[in-house]
């Protein structure tokens, strides 16, 4: 038996099965790059959407049943869980993202570790990002600028001009094997901090990320964080780009499973957050940056 969790009315369905797919769908399939409308995002009402979602449904239905076999969680590469949750035919995919307190399973790419980052953590998207901060998330919005080289440098030598120098990798997804696999035409760029976002004090739970804009987490390791993202479908047909100073050939990276026990681990830490326990900090229930109560239609999500 399943755990009910989607609404009834709104044409939410369970999502596709294979990590691959979340990434590849086009919100408008046609040759080239799509255009994203006028504002999908506020047309569509996507802040209501996850309005709604965090007054019931996730809190009461999914956190607390997150061991089910349902939920099939993997590690994003940068070291937080991702849950696939539902699909929306003109949203794009819910998603579920946690870093949980003391745990990190991430793939040590290029340099390692750059003070409050890793390397390979700077990233643009082929979709935008709507997300509602459920405890604790922030992140850095990055400038990137091209570097010409005289003559095209090896990695050692990119990585020595200094930890804002990357090389751009773009990211094919290997739905057989649901491998991420990068590649680099060699191309140099700078890092900037532009923004640093930190949740925890903005006014508004609703942070976005559009397309093509270079962000990074930037969540403590002894730290808990989650969040609840719409991923529009694909409206840049190349891409999403990460940046990575120390390497120069392709990368090969397996999304790994989150086992029973990772799950219940960031279970516990999440529910005792939401109950305003002393782990993380406290988000009252039913709270965004519009409507307390969402105007939607036929919202029975049992």
């Amino acid at each position: 038996m399943g755990i009910e969790y989607l609404p009834k009315g709104l044409d939410y369905k369970l999502p596709d099965s294979g990590t691959s797919r979340l990434h590849q769908e086009f919100y408008n399939p046609i040759v080239g790059e799509c255009s994203f409308g006028d504002d999908i995002l506020r047309n569509y009402r996507t802040s209501d959407h996850l309005n709604f979602f965090m007054s019931g449904p996730v809190p009461d239905k999914v956190i607390p049943n997150l061991e089910h076999e349902q939920f099939d969680g993997r590690w994003h590469p940068s070291g937080f869980m991702v849950f696939p949750l539902a699909k929306h035919p003109d949203l794009g995919y819910l998603r579920l993202h946690i870093w949980p307190k003391g745990l990190r399973q991430r793939e040590n790419r290029g340099r390692g570790i750059l003070g409050n980052i890793w390397d390979g953590d700077p990233h643009n998207h082929a979709w935008h990002v709507t997300g509602y901060n459920i405890v604790g998330y922030r992140d850095v919005l990055y400038e990137v600028e091209p570097v010409e080289y005289p003559d095209r440098q090896s990695y050692e030598e990119v990585a020595a001009n200094g930890l804002g120098h990357f090389r751009i990798f773009r990211a094919e997804y290997d739905e057989a094997s649901g491998d991420d696999v990068l590649t680099t035409q060699g191309e140099c760029v700078t890092v900037t901090p532009r923004e640093e976002r930190n949740l925890v004090n903005f006014p508004t739970d609703i942070h976005q990320i559009a397309v093509g804009d270079y962000h990074a987490p930037t969540v403590p390791e002894n730290e808990l964080a989650a969040t609840l993202v719409f991923n529009s479908y694909r409206v840049k047909r190349d891409g999403p780009e990460i940046l990575v100073g120390g390497a120069a050939t392709v990368i090969v990276g397996a999304r790994k499973q989150v086992t029973l026990d990772e799950k219940l681990f960031a279970k516990a830490q999440l529910l005792n957050a939401l109950e305003g326990g002393v782990e993380a900090p406290s988000v009252p229930r039913r709270m965004g940056n519009l409507a307390l109560v969402p105007d939607l239609p036929n919202t029975d999500a049992s």
